[in-house]
């Protein structure tokens, strides 16, 4: 339940938070060079400002509330894309534009084409979500039962675009996703083996690995010299 920051400035971990969640999940998100921070279902959105070289300590914001969701326990986490900063829970999505100033309250009042605020449910989920990661055109919706691409669409009244995976299925625990060099989601082991993301579909790859892995086998050799 304790969170630690790593300071350049003094070469070791920092405690800077402690939750009392103590198997929650953290998200870190970046937008409009502003950094938040929520654990899953903690009911307090952070925003990290910096290392304060006075008191040797990190200087963050807490918000226990945000403009439309006067209760953030239900968030299940969050996720930025495009300059968006999304709140999912097991069934919805919250997303807004905020602004650039420091410790402002991000603003998830619905307001179609003028704040960029929204609330919806993704026609195309078969499933709770259980977690929502960023790719390069949006981001990627992970459920318990398929995995849906979140498109960009530019457009500030419609500004996501769902669509399901082909070949998706259920993420089988949130440590089984594997990233590229640039941090972006590219494989994932799920109900159905081990899959491969592309753009609009999903397909299996390192068959004889998943089949290890479905199985709990793995194979020892005992070399002599």
């Amino acid at each position: 339940g304790k969170f630690f920051i790593l300071s350049p400035e003094l070469n070791q971990w920092l405690e800077v938070i402690t939750t009392g969640l103590f198997l929650s999940q953290a998200y870190v998100c970046m937008v409009k060079g502003r950094c938040f921070f929520y654990f899953k279902n903690g009911g307090s959105l952070y925003e990290f400002k910096g290392f304060n070289t006075i008191t040797n300590t990190f200087d963050f914001a807490t918000m226990n509330a945000v403009g439309g969701i006067s209760n953030l326990t239900p968030m299940f986490g969050l996720v930025s894309a495009n300059n968006y900063l999304i709140f999912f829970t097991r069934t919805l999505v919250f997303y807004t534009i905020p602004t650039e100033v420091y410790g402002s309250i991000p603003d998830f009042t619905p307001s179609l084409g003028i704040t960029g605020a929204a609330t919806e449910t993704p026609a195309v989920l078969k499933g709770v979500i259980l977690t929502c990661l960023p790719t390069q055109d949006g981001y990627y919706m992970f459920t318990s039962t398929n995995t849906v691409a979140v498109y960009y669409s530019g457009n500030i009244k419609f500004p996501w675009t769902y669509r399901e995976l082909e070949g998706s299925a259920a993420l089988v625990s949130l440590d089984s996703i594997a990233a590229d060099r640039d941090g972006y989601p590219r494989y994932y082991y799920s109900s159905a083996g081990l899959l491969k993301i592309g753009k609009s579909s999903c397909s299996p790859t390192h068959v004889e690995a998943s089949e290890f892995i479905g199985n709990t086998v793995f194979e020892l050799f005992d070399w002599t010299s």
